[in-house]
């Protein structure tokens, strides 16, 4: 569910499926997507107004609401969320450019291609994939004789649980060509600066925000346990999403924690074999004890550089995006019990 790109300089990528609509609007990130919710539950009311169903019910488990109105808000707000984190996330990459460009050097022909033509294959696979997952689960889940009952409310659920669908297939894509380039960039492009690693902490800010699209699509799907709205699918899709989270945050980090522990043991290693000659003369020559007096305290600094690329701002913000996902359970674990007493 995300398109960014993890390299020196964040450009425009060639993939606009989902950014079309904050693309267009004059609007920033967050009204535009709240416009998209309500465009969502508009057509969601309008459908069920044609089709004569209410939106309320006095039996409705979840603020009096229909059954099925409030997971449909749910995938409204599920598609809401992963176009609007991914808008976000781009905008604080492109204002974080000249951070990369300290880190990452590139040659002339050498920046990489978000969207090449092997990419562009997967994509379409993806989109392809997505569209008959969705489908299926349609098939599945859903009640024939309520399509032909209320044809306009079952399309609008047919259209919206396939863009699910098709968001998530891509973004396995989208993410794994992102981590790609990652790793190309840590590999090749990346220079470690032991003097002055807190540069690197871009390279945490930048995984831990992308990780929160998939976290936040985890804590949008949590809101299915209100009302009992969990299917299988459904927590297999939470898994899922929180996984993606965490492997689009340590998969990198794992790779420039591999780079400066390469740094580190190269300088540590040159400094003491220039120990290992000023430790003799030490003892008869005064500028020699000075010059190891130096090398010792500089080997010291070197051993202490941290080998992980994010500072403790970057590590308490991502454990804050883990927990978001029980929010809605505790919520609603905390709202039973208050209901629970007031009926007692």
């Amino acid at each position: 569910m995300t398109d960014v790109t993890a390299v020196a300089e964040p450009r425009p990528s060639q993939n606009r499926f989902e950014q079309w609509m904050f693309d267009h609007s004059p609007l920033g990130t967050l009204p535009t997507s709240i416009l998209i919710f309500l465009l969502l539950a508009g057509t969601l009311a309008g459908a069920m107004t044609l089709d004569h169903l209410p939106i309320f019910d006095a039996s409705g488990k979840v603020l009096g609401l229909r059954a099925g109105v409030w997971p449909a808000l749910v995938l409204s707000l599920l598609i809401t969320v992963v176009l609007g984190t991914q808008r976000w996330v781009r905008s604080m990459d492109e204002d974080d450019a000249v951070a990369y460009r300290a880190i990452f050097h590139y040659g002339a022909d050498n920046y990489p291609q978000f969207l090449d033509a092997h990419a562009k294959v997967r994509l379409r696979n993806a989109n392809i994939i997505g569209v008959v997952v969705g489908l299926l689960l349609v098939a599945l889940f859903s009640s024939y004789a309520d399509g032909l009952t209320h044809p306009f409310s079952a399309a609008w659920f047919v259209f919206v649980e396939v863009y699910v669908s098709l968001l998530t297939a891509r973004g396995v894509v989208l993410s794994t060509r992102s981590s790609q380039m990652f790793d190309h960039s840590i590999k090749h492009d990346l220079v470690v600066d032991l003097l002055r690693i807190d540069l690197l902490n871009v390279i945490g800010r930048n995984r831990a925000r992308t990780a929160l699209i998939w976290f936040a699509v985890a804590t949008v799907i949590c809101l299915f346990f209100v009302g009992d709205n969990m299917a299988s699918s459904t927590f297999l899709t939470l898994v899922f999403s929180a996984g993606m989270g965490l492997w689009t945050f340590l998969r990198p980090m794992e790779r420039v924690h591999r780079r400066i522990r390469e740094a580190k043991a190269a300088e540590l290693e040159r400094v003491r074999q220039s120990i290992s000659g000023l430790r003799e003369q030490a003892a008869v020559l005064a500028d020699a004890a000075t010059r190891l007096q130096g090398l010792l305290a500089y080997e010291k600094r070197i051993e202490d550089v941290r080998e992980w690329p994010f500072d403790q701002t970057t590590a308490l913000r991502l454990s804050a995006y883990l927990f978001i996902p029980a929010i809605p359970w505790f919520g609603q674990a905390i709202a039973q019990y208050f209901v629970e007493r007031s009926m007692a």
